[in-house]
């Protein structure tokens, strides 16, 4: 099909759904391979367990998911990079290594995990001093960032390619039939943007990957198209094989977050600034950078305006996570 008939073809919102819906012939070529895919996927994710109790570890943590999702921003990283950042930082945050009497670690493990995710994913990583921009509350020596590299690499075991939401976006899209690249870039952006918006949240961020893809998924498609939104989520719990009562309360999160997100984040950015903190240690320098209220434009999920494919970004050879 000639280029110049897609465009026409996108301006109704209904024909991105139809793009949507399965074609039994083509889905049978190739249904045992992606089966197995899916199989594979679920078996190796993981969820991480919050203690919503705790107020001072959920703050230091929305405002460290804050400045990496600014810093990514800054440096156009893809949106897996900074997903794996957050997931780093997660799964440190629960560790027993974590120090919550060093209120300074939380920032230095932000820095830490955004350097390794970009090592992972980026053919273009900043220098550690210049990574640390965006109204960084410290400014840590590059030594002190590949210490936290290390102790961030141990305490994860080296697993640094652990199963995202993304990973569920990408199957789901080729499942689903797309009948044009297009569109499945269009799909893969849409979810991809809701996605970024409710990371800061650890609510969402405790659900199993391919919940969180699903809860996202199904609001697209209820924004798309309504009257054909529960075809289209039965059709993705039936290949899911999910739990439907924790996919409802996802998506409640996830919309919830949606509605009043852009303040709460505002909001989170306005105590990070008055909150009082201890004297830098050894190799930490204090920094106070003038907030950007323009700068938080971004979190805003609205609609989403056609454009031409994204430059696919090609993952280093040497995919390895290790410190230079």
């Amino acid at each position: 099909m000639a280029l110049t008939e897609e465009p026409q073809q996108l301006q109704n919102p209904s024909s991105f759904l139809d793009a949507l819906l399965c074609e039994e012939e083509n889905n049978d070529i190739s249904s045992w391979e992606e089966d197995d895919e899916l199989i594979s996927l679920i078996s190796k994710e993981t969820r991480t367990q919050y203690s919503n109790d705790d107020g001072t570890l959920n703050q230091s943590r929305q405002n460290a998911v804050f400045w990496v999702s600014k810093v990514s921003a800054h440096f156009n990283f893809s949106a897996l990079t900074t997903l794996l950042a957050v997931n780093y930082l997660d799964r440190f945050l629960t560790s027993l290594k974590f120090q919550r009497d060093k209120p300074w670690m939380t920032q230095l493990v932000a820095v830490a995990s955004l350097s390794l995710a970009a090592k992972m994913e980026e053919t273009q990583v900043p220098l550690l001093l210049d990574l640390q921009v965006e109204e960084s509350k410290y400014v840590f020596e590059a030594k002190t960032i590949q210490r936290m590299e290390l102790l961030v690499l141990s305490t994860l075991e080296w697993r640094m390619s652990p199963v995202t939401p993304i990973s569920f976006f990408e199957h789901i899209a080729r499942r689903l039939g797309l009948k044009h690249r297009f569109l499945h870039w269009e799909f893969l952006r849409r979810c991809e943007r809701v996605l970024l918006s409710v990371i800061i949240d650890s609510k969402v961020m405790s659900y199993l990957p391919s919940t969180i893809a699903a809860a996202i998924i199904i609001h697209i498609t209820r924004e798309i198209e309504p009257f054909n939104a529960m075809q289209y989520r039965n059709q993705l719990l039936d290949l899911l094989k999910i739990n439907e009562e924790q996919v409802n309360q996802c998506y409640k999160q996830i919309v919830s977050i949606l509605c009043c997100g852009h303040e709460s984040i505002q909001e989170a950015h306005r105590k990070r600034k008055g909150v009082c903190e201890p004297n830098s240690p050894y190799g930490v320098i204090d920094a106070s950078f003038i907030s950007c209220d323009s700068s938080n434009e971004s979190w805003t999920v609205g609609s989403v305006s056609l454009s031409p494919d994204p430059t696919i970004k090609r993952r280093r050879s040497n995919s390895g996570a290790c410190v230079n």
